[in-house]
């Protein structure tokens, strides 16, 4: 039999074997219809990161499957469907049901795109097995998700739970955003984490998946055997890699300041996994695995830096002959350099040696050579952009430099044109402008990508009184503004807008978010909501030296425009509402968050946001006249 991987063959579109897509050219083989007692769920995922296209390629997905199964409720195979966001839908295994009553059950299960709360899809898995499985007859559950589930815990404890009580776990991860190490964790052994590209190449699993729910779908008839060995995978960084804006990346198992940059996306079981490449931070910062970037030394807690344990004064750098950690007084490690010529040695110092002639301190960015060549490629027509091996997508480099093919890196520095006034004086001009007139697109110039959701939309009726003719309409949705995720916000930051709230037949248990930067595991370093409960505005900020900041303002007359500025200067956050100004001190730069910028949502920190949102600006860097 031929175990079909990623990349490994051709799949026909049909073979006339009673008109699956299962036959393999060259295989000379045609499925049988799966006669094996299964019962079998399919879990998959309907969160607000899904396409309306990518969603019916989830249920496309499955129902190319259970084609081939011999449905019976007592001699064959039983199957139904979950579908998960915030919330979950069903298709149980009872009343039993026949392909066509099955495929328009599936059919009927409605995209609501809410979060990826994965564990409460597999509780309700676990208990439709439990009350409706039949005695002694093998479970299976198959998994889809693009993304990373936002109580990861609760998804493995819940996971365990459905394999303690004899489930077999299969786990499909499906693009970039996906976590490596929890769809490893969840599927019954690593051999049942499969993987594809895109939704466009669900259907190249059709096959493993069909064997591992019937190992004998296959009947060959050619003389010659092909057996397929799946040889174990030695440790990898990349394992326990996470995600950002598409690119993975690893913590360095021994130096603090070193961490892996994972490429490829093939599934476990091929010699094609996640390679990790060897990338070192900026002289003096650390990598944190938390935020996924570097930062000063003295703000990360790294498991492996010997000042923090307290067991030496000073260790060396791996990758500099001159370069080592200095501990001071806090057990702070501090980045220094041996003179030229000499080398740092453990318990002893800087010591001569006249082959010791690195760079000290190193460039900053600069890649380890040996693991840089080829992985990244300029762009064809913009020196600030890159592209990454066996990828298409465009990679912007920091605003002032571009990329160097020679150093592998963002390292070339060019001159960053700033507009100015008439009297010669720079403009404070936004990061992102959206005046939803006519869509959802940034017409700052930076082009900055927007995603809606399907309970958003632009509304052009005259008598909302917006400015420019059109406004945006939340009804519960959200926008996410994807430039935001892990970026650092600085110390001078705002945030302007106008909202207009709509009437409500219930009540709100928590304010309404606005615009916030929440995930469901962490909370908001900026944010604006209103509490329609005592009619007040709320600016949220946490910065490094501060923490958590809150002030609020009386909104007003509710169901009118509000003009609204969130302001932090690195000294005080200032919110201002239709001319009502509040204040309250915070010092430091904005906490860095994993999650996007959100306009309507904010996971589980505030409630959805019900109302209008026009002429919506960011700035970083300057703050504009109010």
């Amino acid at each position: 039999m031929v175990r079909y991987h990623h990349g490994a063959g051709k799949i026909d579109e049909f073979d006339g074997c009673h008109g699956n897509r299962l036959f393999r050219q060259g295989c000379k083989s045609c499925p049988t219809r799966c006669t094996q007692l299964a019962d079998v769920m399919f879990l998959y995922d309907g969160s607000d990161s899904m396409t309306a296209e990518n969603y019916k390629q989830e249920q496309d997905f499955i129902i190319s499957i259970i084609r081939d199964f011999n449905l019976n409720a007592d001699t064959g195979i039983r199957a139904g469907a979950v579908v998960f966001d915030s919330s979950t839908q069903a298709v149980g295994l009872e009343p039993f049901r026949n392909f066509f009553q099955l495929a328009a059950a599936i059919r009927s299960l409605t995209h609501e795109q809410g979060g990826t709360f994965t564990h409460l899809g597999i509780s309700v898995v676990r208990d439709i097995f439990r009350r409706e499985g039949r005695p002694n007859v093998p479970q299976i559950v198959i998994i889809m998700t693009d993304g990373r589930s936002k109580n990861g815990t609760a998804t493995r404890e819940q996971a365990n739970l459905a394999k303690q009580e004899g489930i077999r776990v299969i786990t499909i991860g499906i693009g970039t955003q996906i976590d490596t190490s929890e769809l490893f964790a969840v599927a019954s052994s690593p051999e049942l984490f499969l993987r594809v590209d895109n939704f466009n190449a669900l259907k190249d699993l059709t096959l493993d998946i069909a064997k591992e729910v019937c190992p004998t779908t296959t009947t060959t008839t050619t003389t010659t055997t092909t057996t397929t060995t799946t040889t174990p995978f030695p440790p990898n960084p990349c394992d326990d890699c996470r995600f950002s804006n598409g690119i993975a990346y690893a913590r360095h198992e021994t130096e603090c300041y070193l961490f892996y940059h994972c490429v490829g996306s093939t599934r476990p079981g091929s010699n094609q996994r996640l390679r990790p490449y060897v990338k070192r931070c900026p002289w003096g910062q650390f990598w944190d695995q938390d935020v996924l970037t570097c930062r000063p030394a003295n703000q990360v807690n790294c498991p492996t830096d010997k000042c923090s344990i307290g067991t030496v004064n000073a260790y060396g750098m791996t990758t500099s002959c001159r370069g080592y950690w200095e501990c001071d007084g806090l057990r702070t490690a501090v980045a220094s350099c041996c003179g030229l010529n000499e080398r740092f040695i453990e318990g002893r110092g800087c010591i001569p040696d006249p082959t010791c002639n690195d760079d000290c301190p190193y460039k900053v960015n600069d890649f380890i050579k040996a693991e840089c060549t080829g992985l990244f490629l300029p762009h064809p027509f913009d020196q600030t952009k890159y592209l990454m091996l066996g990828s298409d997508m465009a990679y912007p480099c920091p605003e002032g430099v571009a990329f160097s093919p020679t150093a592998c890196s963002c390292s070339i520095r060019i001159p960053v044109a700033v507009r100015q006034n008439d009297a010669g004086e720079p403009l404070c001009e936004p990061d992102i402008y959206l005046p939803f007139d006519v869509d959802f697109k940034d017409v700052s110039g930076h082009y900055l990508s927007t995603t809606p959701d399907g309970r958003v939309r632009v509304d052009r009726n005259p008598s909302l009184g917006a400015i420019g003719g059109g406004t945006a309409r939340f009804d519960g949705g959200n926008i996410t503004i994807w430039k935001y995720a892990n970026d650092e916000l600085g110390d001078v930051f705002a945030i302007t807008f106008r909202y207009m709230e709509v009437r409500l037949d219930h009540v709100q248990s928590k304010p309404e978010a606005i615009v916030s930067n929440s995930g469901c595991q962490q909370r908001c370093t900026v944010a604006v909501a209103l509490d329609r409960s005592t009619g007040m505005a709320e600016a949220h900020l946490q910065t490094t030296r501060t923490g958590r900041s809150m002030t609020e303002v009386p909104q007003g007359v509710p169901q009118g425009w509000k003009d609204v500025s969130l302001v932090y200067d690195g000294a005080a956050l200032t919110l201002k509402v239709n001319g009502v100004v509040e204040s309250v001190d915070s010092k430091g730069y904005i906490n860095r968050a994993l999650s996007a910028l959100h306009l309507g949502s904010a996971c589980d920190e505030f409630a959805r946001y019900y109302g209008y949102i026009d002429e919506f600006r960011v700035y970083k860097g300057c703050l504009p006249e109010l």
